[in-house]
């Protein structure tokens, strides 16, 4: 993802984050885009007293220290802007700063390559809520591997260790929050006590771990974070809050009405055909045929009903399957690298260590991946 340094031009007209700071922001400052939404790297005080002072990038998580449950909370420090743009795709914004305690951390994490895996730790007292608009990953809690895709809910409750197993911290984008309940009738989210005490109950009665979202969850998410970037007025707060409880009572929705996804027979057709020649590299015109579908409805077809587009499903069921047959010390990389439709045993270990964090040689007698 590209970042430019230096005057910030071409402002879009649609976000009220760009509106409110473009003229306020120091000049020499980092900009950078995620999809739909940009964000500014600000210079320390830049904005001393608006709500754009709480916000901080990071790069990929630091390692977490060798400790068998430990609360991230700690651990979500800042780094130096610059670094943090060359770096990282990573954006946290402290709600607590607003006036909204029982959100300390909201945020968004483009990972466009597998990193190591997460430690497992604790969120000491908090909630946590992964919406992944796009992209793969595995979350391991209670021994159990939970694997969730683009359009996919996960959820694990205060004081619950858990992290990602002996899996790669998966490519994708993520949009997650933190949470503390009350646990007495309190006030939540400017609601009143009385009011506030259902939706308390419902979000600590989740019946699902991992579930299919809606995809309004994530323009609900990004107006959220343009609320937070707007200048200090006296219902910001309240504007905040009333996104949170839109987004909340979505994820509630999606948790107590579970929508299976539905993967239609012309998609069937093309799952059936990677399935049925995993080695072969397939073009996504090829399988749009097969689907008797436009190229361009397929991928989106695709991407709505798998979660991933065509052409990353194909990669990561070949790289799947290599690992399972790179537990065969009998076969070399090179080998294992042909009979999966690598053009070179170069490409097959950058598109294998794209996934999984790992060169093909650093697997061998792993057990097979897990699987949903």
């Amino acid at each position: 993802m590209p970042a430019e340094i230096g005057m910030y031009s071409g402002c879009s007209q649609r976000s009220a984050l760009m509106r409110s700071s473009c003229a306020m922001v120091d000049p020499f400052r980092v900009t950078f885009r995620l999809p739909a939404l940009p964000f500014v790297a600000l210079a320390p005080g830049a904005l001393a007293g608006s709500a754009l002072h709480s916000v901080a990038l990071y790069p990929r998580p630091a390692p977490l220290r060798p400790r068998p449950n430990r609360s991230t909370i700690s651990n979500m420090r800042g780094i130096p802007l610059e670094k943090a743009a060359a770096r990282g795709r990573r954006l946290v914004v402290d709600l607590a700063k607003i006036g909204l305690p029982e959100v300390p951390l909201v945020g968004i994490h483009d990972q466009t390559r597998a990193a190591a895996g997460l430690t497992q730790h604790i969120h000491a007292g908090l909630m946590e809520i992964c919406y992944l608009k796009r992209g793969e990953r595995v979350y391991r809690v209670k021994g159990r591997d939970y694997l969730f895709r683009g359009n996919e809910l996960f959820v694990t409750f205060p004081d619950e260790p858990h992290g990602s197993g002996r899996h790669a911290h998966g490519k994708g984008l993520l949009y997650w929050m933190q949470l503390r309940l009350p646990r007495r009738r309190q006030p939540f989210l400017c609601l009143a006590p009385r009011n506030a005490a259902p939706l308390v109950e419902a979000l600590r009665a989740l019946p699902r771990r991992c579930f299919t979202g809606d995809p309004k969850l994530a323009a609900i998410f990004e107006e959220l974070l343009e609320r937070c970037f707007e200048r200090p007025a006296p219902l910001q707060r309240v504007a905040v809050a009333a996104c949170l409880l839109r987004w909340l009572l979505t994820v509630i929705r999606c948790a107590r009405e579970p929508v299976p996804r539905n993967i239609t027979d012309d998609i069937l057709a093309a799952l059936r055909a990677l399935s049925a020649e995993p080695e072969r590299d397939f073009s996504v015109s090829e399988l749009a045929s097969a689907s008797r579908l436009s190229t361009s409805r397929f991928k989106a077809k695709f991407k709505a009903q798998v979660g991933i587009p065509p052409r990353e499903y194909l990669l990561r069921r070949k790289v799947e399957q290599a690992q399972r047959l790179l537990a065969d010390p009998r076969r070399s990389v090179t080998e294992v690298a042909f009979a999966m439709g690598f053009s070179s045993s170069q490409y097959f270990a950058t598109v294998f260590k794209r996934f999984t964090h790992r060169c093909p040689r650093e697997v061998r007698g792993d057990a097979a991946p897990a699987n949903r």
